[in-house]
């Protein structure tokens, strides 16, 4: 019952800081790829392949990559 509830919840929070923390860093992602005139389309294909455990000019440059092949 309620320990169970806790324990859900205390789960949960966690998870939730670490999608909010990737959403905030594609985001920031997104936003320089836009800048230098790449159109959404092809922002959204490349976002799956960018490991978000990087740095944000790790993942700039891993897009990069993946835009021009």
């Amino acid at each position: 019952g309620d320990k169970v509830a806790r324990q859900i919840i205390l789960d949960l929070k966690g998870k939730l800081a670490k999608s909010e923390e990737n959403l905030s860093t594609n985001n920031e992602l997104v936003e320089v790829l836009t800048s230098l005139g790449y159109k959404g389309a092809d922002i959204k294909k490349v976002l799956p392949k960018i490991d978000v455990t990087k740095t944000i000019e790790e993942q700039i440059k891993d897009a990069l990559k993946y835009m021009v092949m």
